[in-house]
């Protein structure tokens, strides 16, 4: 089994894993993590809709149009749940931000959803969905709550620092071992998602 095959299960268990930690989590009386807890729910329901449209045959790339917008918007209310005191600073970029995503999401719309192809995902709607994310995160690693917030706050630095360049390098190339390499990266962005609920659990502080 080549290394490419290990990595995408390893992803798939991992997700799994997460999003039992997710609703797990969501079921509880804690609210520090229920939004990002819902991220992690709606992404997976978003990955499992696309590998069934592509096991029909057709490309599932328009997804990623209905799915950026709310990602951003999802993660950007977490932040902000998280440093309530400065709602005057978030308030205005995640607005602003928003619309700025929605409206390039829109632009980019494949005509033909189920024939679309790799060249009509929204890298720029992407790119800004990182850009904002990586410095909400960024300013959380700093002023935030040192308990097992960070997991996820080092997970998503991870993952959005290398995201949207590998996308962009991907499309420009058709390289294999970005690809490669973006999976590595996530396995280790999962495995810190994983360990920030198990420390969320059973070793709250």
């Amino acid at each position: 089994m080549e290394l490419n095959d290990i990595l995408k299960y390893a992803i798939r268990t991992l997700n799994v894993i997460i999003v039992l930690g997710a609703l797990k989590y969501l079921a509880s009386k804690m609210n520090e993590l229920k939004f990002i807890s819902a991220y992690f729910v709606i992404a997976f329901l978003f990955q499992t809709a696309q590998t069934l449209i592509g096991l029909k045959g057709f490309h599932n790339i328009f997804l990623y149009h209905w799915f950026t917008p709310i990602e951003f918007v999802v993660l950007s209310i977490n932040y902000f749940t998280w440093e309530r005191e400065y709602s005057k600073l978030y308030i205005p970029i995640i607005t602003g931000g928003a619309v700025a995503i929605a409206l390039f999401c829109y632009h980019t719309y494949p005509k033909d959803i189920f024939n679309s192809s790799p060249n009509d995902i929204p890298i720029v709607a992407i790119t800004l969905t990182c850009i904002f994310l990586l410095i909400f995160t960024i300013r959380a690693s700093i002023v935030g709550a040192k308990n097992y917030r960070l997991f996820f706050i080092y997970g998503m630095m991870l993952y959005y620092s290398q995201n949207a360049p590998l996308l962009y390098m991907y499309q420009a190339e058709n390289f294999l071992v970005p690809l490669v390499y973006h999976k590595v990266l996530v396995v280790i962005c999962y495995s810190l998602y994983i360990a920030g609920y198990f420390y969320a659990f059973y070793r709250r502080k």
